[in-house]
């Protein structure tokens, strides 16, 4: 009886899942008694959800698995994305640090987020059905370097950072690359130890410690300039493409463990005025456990966006290292977007999909060369032998070699 209950309650939140897809947010111009109506509903709709995640919490508790051990049901508990896609969606970008994209006080909102995606990803689809797209200059990656990113508001550096990825960089012959990153100041020999620390992360054995390892890595922010914050980013996005590989071989259990091992180092501080707090244990239980499902709902978004930056590495190979943009966060923690960006990057992974767009395997060569020419230049021998022992183990590890006169990674 009862899995019969639950499975007709299953299939009809199925049906409340579709029907959430089609709710917009409202239009500046609202009426007020419609916004009154709406806001009226959505608060009803935060009660009815919010006491029925709390009982499937405690039903949780109660309920066993194989090994006798109580179901983890707690916010964050999965890491794939089980609402619709337009859901899932709005839930991300409503953390987004983008203000300054409101809908039009003119306009229908569907209107608006129709012209919105299609203006970001139009010159993103433009670049990916052009046969003839030129890769970018020396000086293209020089100016990105020194910006420690790209310009404009953050779907404009979004969509430049994806372009760029896509085109790649023309190769340069080392010494080249030496004059011309030297001579504007951007060799750099002081991060010997971020290197340091990624290699010790590669050698922890034990799984959950070393995924452990990799994610406090990642949220921590030592740099001190754009150029130190570019070789952050290289050796941030390292450690979350093998992050995510990691993740997924993790227990239920031990992922709890992690996250809660993460949390602690994240929220640092609340969970140290908590312990000093002058309450009663079990208050002081019930504090940290609300710190820990808000970590869930930061880590969860931190997973996702991960998951889609591995994607674009499998199909782009060495170009994807160099971006310093997409896995930055916000100040509260959450991955930086603009409102509509995973919905562009569905469609711009989408297109890479299709059979038209081939990345030829001379191209990644010569972005593998770039990428670690640039490295060893600005960031020295030991960040290289990092950089190109991930690349030996993961695209470049059963690709046919291509040879180079300059021979620089050999």
């Amino acid at each position: 009886m009862s899995n019969l209950a639950l499975k007709s309650a299953n299939e009809l939140f199925t049906q409340v899942y579709a029907k959430i897809g089609n709710i917009a947010p409202l239009a500046a111009n609202t009426e007020p008694d419609i916004r009154q109506t709406f806001s009226a509903g959505l608060q009803a709709l935060h009660h009815k959800a919010e006491s029925l995640l709390q009982w499937i919490i405690a039903m949780g508790q109660v309920t066993v698995d194989d090994q006798g051990d109580p179901l983890n049901l707690e916010i964050g508990t999965y890491t794939w994305d089980p609402l619709p896609e337009d859901v899932a969606a709005l839930v991300s970008h409503a953390d987004s640090v983008d203000k300054g994209d409101e809908y039009g006080t003119n306009k229908d909102p569907n209107d608006v987020v129709d012209e919105q995606l299609t203006a970001q990803k139009a010159p993103i689809l433009e670049v990916i059905h052009d046969p003839g797209r030129l890769r970018f200059r020396l000086q293209d990656f020089r100016s990105m370097v020194a910006a420690a990113g790209y310009k404009g508001k953050v779907e404009d550096q979004e969509w430049q950072a994806i372009i760029y990825m896509i085109c790649g960089y023309k190769l340069y012959p080392t010494h080249t690359m030496e004059k011309e990153l030297g001579e504007h100041q951007f060799v750099t020999k002081s991060i010997p130890k971020w290197t340091s620390s990624a290699n010790n992360i590669d050698n922890i054995q034990v799984l959950e410690d070393c995924a452990l390892a990799r994610e406090i890595f990642i949220l921590k922010d030592t740099q001190n300039n754009n150029v130190h914050i570019w070789i952050k980013c290289v050796l941030r996005n390292i450690q979350a493409l093998q992050l995510v590989q990691e993740w997924d071989t993790l227990s239920p259990e031990l992922q709890l463990q992690f996250r809660h091992a993460v949390a602690k180092t994240y929220f640092y501080d609340e969970f140290a005025r908590i312990s000093n707090y002058k309450i009663t244990e079990r208050r002081k239980k019930i504090k940290c456990a609300a710190l820990y499902r808000k970590f869930n709902t930061h880590h969860n978004k931190i997973i996702s966006r991960h998951r889609k930056f591995a994607t674009l590495f499998t199909m782009l190979g060495p170009t994807v290292l160099l971006d310093p943009a997409l896995l930055h966060l916000t100040q509260r923690g959450y991955p930086r977007s603009s409102k509509y960006f995973d919905r562009v990057l569905a469609i711009v992974i989408r297109e890479l999909e299709n059979d038209a767009f081939e990345v030829e395997i001379p191209w990644l060569w010569e972005q593998r060369r770039f990428l670690l020419r640039a490295v060893d230049v600005i960031a020295g021998s030991s960040t290289f032998e990092h950089v190109r022992a991930f690349l030996d183990n993961t695209c470049f590890a059963d690709m046919d070699y291509v040879t180079d006169s300059d021979g620089v990674d050999i």
